[in-house]
């Protein structure tokens, strides 16, 4: 299989968020569209480039995994207040 099979099928549209969007703004956006990762794009919806690279990706993992660790720090932060009391 190539990739351009996988594109016939789903589509080659590419979806974006800012940088300075929540990753609930991030999050809906993927759900609205069936996908799984963003290109991140600058204010002039321009792709952010670094020596003329791609620089940002967010794919749904990266989302979960980031919003796994606020829990946890919450969940800590509230095991040593209630540990403190």
């Amino acid at each position: 299989m190539h990739i351009e099979q996988i594109l016939r099928t789903k589509g080659s549209d590419v979806v974006t968020a800012r940088a300075d969007e929540t990753v609930a703004q991030a999050a809906i956006r993927m759900e609205a569209n069936s996908i799984g990762a963003l290109v991140i794009v600058d204010q002039g919806d321009l792709p952010v480039m670094e020596n003329g690279k791609l620089a940002g990706l967010v794919s749904i993992g990266d989302m979960v995994k980031e919003r796994l660790n606020e829990i946890e720090g919450e969940a800590s932060a509230l095991r040593s207040y209630i540990a403190g009391a």
